[in-house]
């Protein structure tokens, strides 16, 4: 159980986040969701008309959670400005 204190709301995500990915369950669960992003990201680019090689696809199936996590973190951050 989180017991949320004086934390800022990054830190209690933060815990919150970590408590939560400790079971196996929600590992495989956030895999099998990454796993379902990475086709249907690899779908559209193909679809557009640009053809991926396999080091295409590595860096799509690698760079698309940072990319993600980057908007993330800046969208929170100027919502708490």
């Amino acid at each position: 159980m989180i017991v949320l204190t004086s934390m800022n709301p990054i830190e209690a995500l933060a815990d919150a986040f970590l408590a939560d990915i400790a079971s196996v369950e929600v590992l495989c669960t956030y895999f099998l969701i990454g796993a379902i992003a990475v086709i249907q990201l690899e779908r559209v680019i193909e679809n557009a008309g640009y053809p991926m090689g396999w080091k295409d696809r590595i860096l799509v199936a690698l760079g698309w959670p940072l990319a993600l996590s980057i908007y993330v973190a800046h969208l929170i951050r100027s919502w708490l400005k």
